[in-house]
């Protein structure tokens, strides 16, 4: 199958959480509401491979030591505290994300949720991993629920 163009809008903005998806320029997905805030704090703190500098404005999130290869990045969030461990590989860059969350499609039952990062480039004047992928550790198994690759970078504010 050749590759699909798709954009993803993932949002937090100090009340409420949204989600946007779209695969050629048609909405596939479309969610609001205040029920999707923690789960868009995880990704964020997920996601700061791609955004490495989002680090170096955000005074809220604390950090801890956990090894010599991992670190864990957290936040307050709806009184409720969010963590996201990063695992750095031999070169320094950040290799893995791994937290325990709750996953909407089981009750919101805590579920090992894991990011894989690699092939790190300089997009857009930013060293980034450009593959990537995010999967979920269920009883049956892993199931990654996303692969991608990212071919180009744009940051915008709200």
């Amino acid at each position: 199958m050749a590759p699909l163009a798709m954009r993803v809008v993932d949002f937090y903005d100090g009340t409420s959480g949204g989600l946007d998806v779209r695969i050629l320029g048609l909405p596939i997905q479309r969610k609001r509401g205040p029920e999707l805030v923690e789960g868009e704090v995880f990704r964020y703190l997920a996601e700061i491979p791609w955004v490495p500098h989002a680090i170096l404005v955000n005074p809220q999130l604390q950090w801890r030591e956990v090894d010599e290869r991992r670190v864990e990045v957290a936040t307050g969030v709806q009184g409720k505290r969010v963590a996201v461990k990063l695992t750095f590989d031999e070169h320094g860059y950040i290799s893995e994300t791994r937290a325990e969350r709750p996953r909407l499609e089981a009750a919101n039952a805590m579920t090992s949720w894991i990011g894989s990062y690699s092939d790190y480039r300089e997009v857009s004047g930013v060293l980034i991993p450009t593959r990537g992928e995010v999967a979920w550790q269920l009883p049956t198994g892993l199931f990654t629920y996303w692969r991608g690759e990212i071919v180009s970078l744009e940051l915008t504010s709200r």
